[in-house]
C-alpha cells in the first residue's frame, strides 16, 4: 500500500483504470490505461492492455485510479509534437506543475523580476483598493470611499484639470 495514498474501491471488470504507481519489475507504466480482467479478494487485480488484449500481472487497488476525464494516452495521441514537447516542462497526475528546473531557467530569462513582480502587485492592489475621495459638503470636508467600477482597471473619467480620477496617467 502507498503511504498517504487510500486504496481506490475495487471496480468490476471491464472498468478502465490508470496506473499511477509501478514496482520495479511491474508489466505496468505510470499512466497505462488498462482494463480490469480479473479481481482477486486480497485486494489486487489483473489488468488487460486496451491495445493488445494482453492480460498483464497483479497490481493492489492503490497503484491504479479509476480513469475519469482526458488521459495522457488522449493527449498524447491529440497534440501535436509541439503541444506534446510543451507538456514535458511540467510534473504531476491530476493537475500540471511547472517543473522546478524549468523555473528557474524562467527566473533567469526576465531581467529584473523582483521588481516587475513588485510593480505589478502594486498596480494590481491600487486598482483593487478602494480609493478616499475628498469634497467639501456645506464649508466642512467630507472622506467618502469610491469604489472601482471593475477589476479591469480604472474607470476613465476626467476632472476638470484633465487628469484620471484615480490619480493614473492616461494611456496615450
Amino acid at each position: 500500500m502507498v503511504l498517504g495514498r487510500k486504496a481506490m474501491k475495487p471496480v468490476e471488470e471491464g472498468t478502465n483504470v490508470r496506473v499511477i504507481r509501478v514496482d520495479p519489475g511491474d508489466a505496468y507504466q505510470v499512466g497505462e490505461l488498462v482494463e480490469v480482467a480479473e479481481v482477486a479478494c486480497d485486494g489486487t487485480f489483473r489488468g488487460r492492455e486496451l491495445a493488445t488484449g494482453k492480460v498483464k500481472g497483479w497490481l493492489n487497488w492503490a497503484q491504479a485510479e479509476e480513469a475519469v476525464g482526458i488521459g495522457w494516452d488522449f493527449l498524447a495521441s491529440a497534440l501535436s509534437a509541439r503541444g506534446r514537447l510543451l507538456l514535458t516542462a511540467f510534473d504531476g497526475h491530476r493537475s500540471l506543475q511547472l517543473k522546478q528546473s524549468v523555473e528557474d531557467e524562467l527566473v533567469l530569462l526576465v531581467p529584473n523580476l523582483e521588481a516587475e513582480i513588485l510593480a505589478a502587485t502594486t498596480q494590481v492592489r491600487a486598482r483593487a483598493e478602494p480609493k478616499r475621495k475628498k469634497r467639501k459638503d456645506k464649508g466642512r470636508e467630507v472622506t467618502s470611499t469610491v469604489e472601482p467600477e471593475s477589476a479591469a482597471g480604472p474607470q476613465e473619467d476626467f476632472d476638470v484639470e484633465g487628469t484620471l480620477e484615480w490619480g493614473l496617467a492616461p494611456p496615450f
